[in-house]
């Protein structure tokens, strides 16, 4: 779920999808601001690129889902992910979209394709992480654009950390 607040790494993890816009507004001045706001459910994160607010926002649902609002003028649409824990050392990443444009049936296998090629592009991140768990904030120098993941960590070490019970393997 971390991975899914850490807005400061689209330009570069996803540069070929959803950070695409991102990365070509880019120059080796920019600077990034990350907002956070609590919200009764979890809260809401944006970021700002020097100064020019893009519509894209993140809101977070406690414990384990986020909705990626992505800004297309006239229409609708969300990404969703859950981050659901399902043995030690494994998490599954549900994704799924809603949209009121493109709505054929026959669009669907496009669709996924785009969300399955955005969690890929994360794959090798979120595995040389080298932990199971989230690390503690002292265990990382953190800079202001962290300001979701801390929010979320603070969240997981005051109410996450422990409650998992895994379902035993056959």
């Amino acid at each position: 779920m971390e991975n899914m607040l850490d807005s400061p790494h689209l330009p570069f993890v996803h540069r070929r999808t959803i950070g695409k816009s991102m990365s070509r507004q880019m120059t080796p001045q920019s600077r990034l601001e990350v907002r956070w706001e609590a919200t009764p459910w979890g809260g809401r994160t944006k970021a700002v690129l020097d100064g020019r607010d893009g519509g894209a926002f993140l809101e977070f649902y406690k414990p384990n889902v986020m909705a990626l609002h992505i800004p297309v003028p006239g229409r609708h649409l969300r990404i969703h992910a859950l981050v659901i824990p399902a043995e030690p050392g494994t998490t599954r990443l549900m994704i799924c979209q809603s949209r009121d444009f493109a709505r054929s049936r026959l669009l669907n296998p496009v669709f996924s394709w785009m969300n399955r090629r955005i969690a890929d592009e994360d794959r090798a991140v979120v595995e040389s992480i080298g932990s199971d768990e989230v690390p503690t904030a002292a265990e990382q120098a953190s800079v202001a654009t962290d300001r979701a993941t801390l929010q979320f960590r603070k969240y997981y070490f005051e109410s996450l950390r422990g409650s998992v019970s895994h379902p035993r393997s056959p």
